[in-house]
């Protein structure tokens, strides 16, 4: 008996000890884990709030006219790699490794600056968790390296950039400033009586080369040639139509020999949409709901870049479709038509909803034979990709610029294709103006073959 309870008997002295010990360790371990934790949720508030300060402060500066983004101070160049103004040299701002632009100091003629540089204070949160920084502003002139017709010289259009810097908490450091930029095109840049052929030259290669301008209409194709075409102004408003669609007959193809015009790309041509500020402007995608001033809306879908959809996924609101992958398409042409540079889509556009976000648009070229039986054969000529951090809330023209790999020659009896993409990386969906006089987009090619030349 006494046995058995000398053998139930508790921990020893020296057990218990070794069990508190690891024990301390142990709660130790889980009390720095937390720690890390918390100090990773910190940062991770700071960076989004810093985010949202820089965002709303960039929409704010996106809606100034465009000649009022320009600095009412030229800032200082700071020594602290960790302050943005260290990327300030002089009258120069550098956006990123080999990369330096002219800051913007005097407003448009008739104009006043109204971009403060700062830093700007802000504070978010109550007392005890506070989040504070400051808020840096910069608008450079940038250099689009595009035809001469769409944009002569080096200041072609403005960057605007936010940075913003959120103070250290407590025990931490300071750490690097948080950057955004958008785009920001002279709403004037192409006038309405805008040619892009009218006597200019491109900057091609070749001392023939050429621009010529190619102007979206909202007019289904229906089989034209040059010979046969006829500018028809929009009548009224009407639902999206299928422009890009594939399918297994020649009747569930979009192309211009469809007899179906809800079937057929919309036309592209060399006449401005004639008119004046009076003309009405109607919507082209009037089966979609949402608050835009006219034009083809377009929603956001895909992550990769198309330039046509199935026949069953016309409708389908789940991937590409009609209302997000848009064609148009020049008539067969009658003579051999040589691309022979650069290409640029220029586009009057806005948001849905009068909310500023990113946008994320794909355009390309490409080359259309329509055999007898309507169905079509296409080479992609050219394909590229427009990522904007701020896509306007209000129209707004936007013009980017692309490179045809090589020389590529377009036979008579063939047709130009642009087909835009707005894909689903963009925050908000947006609406393209067109076949308007007073927003005027248009497709630009260097060529060595203008029409008519």
């Amino acid at each position: 008996m006494t046995t058995r309870i000398r053998d139930e008997a508790g921990f020893s002295l020296v057990e218990l000890l070794i069990a508190m010990a690891l024990t301390a360790v142990g709660i130790a371990a889980t009390l720095s884990v937390f720690g890390a934790s918390g100090r990773t949720t910190v940062i991770s508030q700071n960076v989004e709030v810093g985010a949202q300060q820089a965002q709303a402060e960039l929409d704010r500066l996106s809606r100034l006219n465009y000649g009022e983004l320009a600095l009412t101070s030229t800032p200082s160049n700071s020594s602290n790699p960790k302050n943005p103004n260290y990327r300030v040299s002089g009258g120069n701002f550098d956006v990123r490794a080999g990369l330096t632009e002219p800051l913007v100091t005097e407003a448009g003629e008739g104009a006043t600056a109204k971009v403060d540089p700062g830093p700007s204070v802000f504070a978010v949160g109550q007392a005890g968790s506070t989040i504070t920084g400051k808020i840096y502003r910069y608008v450079t002139w940038r250099d689009e390296n595009c035809p001469a017709n769409v944009c002569d010289g080096s200041q072609n259009t403005k960057r605007v950039i936010v940075a913003v810097s959120v103070d250290p908490t407590a025990n931490s450091v300071q750490r690097n400033p948080l950057w955004f930029s958008t785009v920001i095109a002279d709403p004037s840049a192409a006038p309405p009586d805008y040619s892009g052929t009218a006597g200019g030259t491109g900057s091609g290669t070749g001392s023939s080369t050429s621009a010529q301008v190619f102007y979206l209409y909202d007019q289904p194709c229906d089989d034209e040639d040059w010979d046969d075409f006829s500018y028809v102004a929009p009548s009224g408003s009407h639902n999206t139509r299928s422009t890009a669609q594939t399918g297994p007959s020649p009747s569930t193809n979009s192309t211009c020999d469809n007899d179906d015009s809800s079937r057929q790309p919309d036309l592209m041509g060399t006449v401005p949409p004639p008119g004046n500020t009076s003309t009405p402007i109607f919507e082209y995608s009037a089966d979609l709901a949402g608050d835009y001033l006219g034009g083809l809306a377009m929603m956001r879908k895909g992550t990769t870049c198309r330039s046509s959809y199935s026949t069953s996924d016309a409708s389908n609101t789940a991937v590409p479709n009609k209302w997000a992958v848009h064609a148009w398409t020049t008539p067969e042409f009658e003579d051999e038509f040589v691309l022979s540079g650069r290409a640029t889509v220029s586009i009057w556009t806005e948001t849905l909803g009068d909310v500023s976000g990113r946008g994320f648009m794909c355009a390309t070229l490409v080359e259309r034979r329509v055999s007898g039986g309507g169905t079509p054969s296409d080479t992609v000529l050219a394909s590229t990709t427009y990522d904007v951090s701020a896509w306007p809330a209000s129209p707004r023209r936007l013009s980017f610029t692309f490179t045809v790999p090589q020389p590529a020659d377009i036979d008579e009896d063939r047709q130009l294709v642009l087909v835009l993409h707005l894909r689903e990386e963009s925050a908000q969906d947006v609406a393209l103006l067109y076949d308007h006089p007073s927003y005027q987009s248009l497709l630009e090619i260097e060529t060595t073959t203008p029409l008519g030349g």
